[in-house]
């Protein structure tokens, strides 16, 4: 088989390390490290690093899943197919393929390639006939599965089979059906309810609960986070090791990448930008728009750097750091439809077209007031 595949558990020099094989071994995991290079490539706009370092990475992952995919009647499916880690290392565990986890990888890594091919003038043909051949996200009535024929049974501490709507976001939350999407997929795992779940089972809720532009719902399970699972040093543990009844899990197992969980969450609550367009405060409670909340220099696509802030209920100001001249879309959410732009030249006042300021600035400073 051509390509690259890499272990799913490994030392930092690459070597492998095992652990149970839906994880370990599984091609997939592969593609889940590509999201690393994709992100950085879109948080820097580093054009020479796509060159250099994501797309070649990406080519060479997508070489090995090609080599892996089987065809059955037109559509195309892996041999072997899990959603780490539900039915934990237990035959069960192989689902009938493709799981949604394994699905949604696939369909990032082509969409990536595909977009990838674009930007750096390669050819792209066989990416958009394999993307042709995958199936589509598997809903079972109304609810995100964990494959096509079967759905989450129980209490689990992993989502992965919600990896399309987070981090993946081949799911957005932008149309009535999508949210229904968002909506069904918490109230499932709510109502499965969080007694099977560990620390960083929170911390992932609440990134999803960002994504749906639930505030309140995100901010909770924050707080549950931090009261039940965070030692007093501020390590995290992944039991709920002061019984206060979150989980059944009771152990000070640890697991490092909950607390960066945690502030990615917090993140996506005060910015996102996975739509093509800034958008601040998407997902706050109501306590901290009404006491007023600001954040700095939060890093965006293109290496924009942002600044935001809520002052009596409002959002009062907006301040970017442009690296280079570019054309930025802003949704806006002042509480007027006219907002005034001040750049490192001059002064003007902007309008939005369908509740979006589109602005071309050059590099330098811009701030906007409503």
């Amino acid at each position: 088989m051509d390509g690259l595949l890499i272990p799913g558990v490994s030392t930092i020099d690459g070597k492998p390390m095992g652990g149970w094989s839906q994880y370990a071994l599984s091609p997939t995991m592969s593609i889940w490290v590509a999201l690393s290079f994709d992100e950085y490539y879109l948080y820097t706009g580093d054009v020479l690093f796509l060159k250099e370092k994501a797309y070649p990475f990406f080519y060479e992952v997508g070489k090995a899943i090609m080599g892996l995919l089987e065809e059955k009647n037109g559509k195309l499916y892996l041999p072997l197919s899990t959603s780490p880690e539900i039915y934990d290392d237990t035959p069960e565990a192989y689902l009938i393929p493709n799981s949604n986890f394994d699905l949604a990888l696939i369909r990032y890594l082509f969409v990536r390639l595909q977009e990838y091919s674009e930007i750096l003038n390669k050819e792209k043909t066989a990416y958009e006939e394999i993307l042709s051949k995958l199936d589509e996200i598997a809903v079972i009535d109304g609810y995100i599965g964990l494959n096509r024929v079967e759905r989450l049974k129980e209490s689990h501490r992993h989502f992965s089979h919600l990896m399309c709507l987070y981090p993946l976001h081949l799911i957005h939350y932008d149309t009535k059906e999508h949210r229904e999407l968002y909506k069904k997929a918490l109230s499932e795992i709510e109502k499965l309810g969080t007694g099977m779940w560990v620390g960083f089972s929170f911390a992932m809720c609440a990134q999803l609960y960002a994504m749906a532009e639930n505030g309140a719902g995100a901010y909770e399970k924050l707080r549950q986070f931090a009261d039940g699972f965070v030692e007093e040093n501020g390590f995290h543990l992944n039991g709920d090791y002061k019984q206060k009844g979150y989980s059944t899990f009771h152990y000070r197992r640890f697991t490092l990448e909950a607390l960066f969980g945690f502030c990615d969450a917090l993140q996506e609550m005060l910015l996102q930008e996975y739509r093509g367009y800034l958008h601040l405060f998407p997902a706050i409670p109501k306590q901290w728009e009404n006491e007023g909340i600001e954040f700095n220099g939060f890093r965006s696509y293109g290496g924009i750097l942002v600044s935001g802030k809520i002052k009596n209920g409002y959002l009062s100001e907006i301040r970017l750091k442009i690296p280079e001249k570019m054309l930025i879309k802003i949704k806006n959410t002042f509480p007027t439809k006219r907002a005034r732009l001040e750049t490192d030249k001059k002064t003007q006042i902007i309008e939005e077209t369908e509740g979006f300021f589109v602005l071309e600035l050059e590099k330098g400073n811009a701030k906007i007031t409503g």
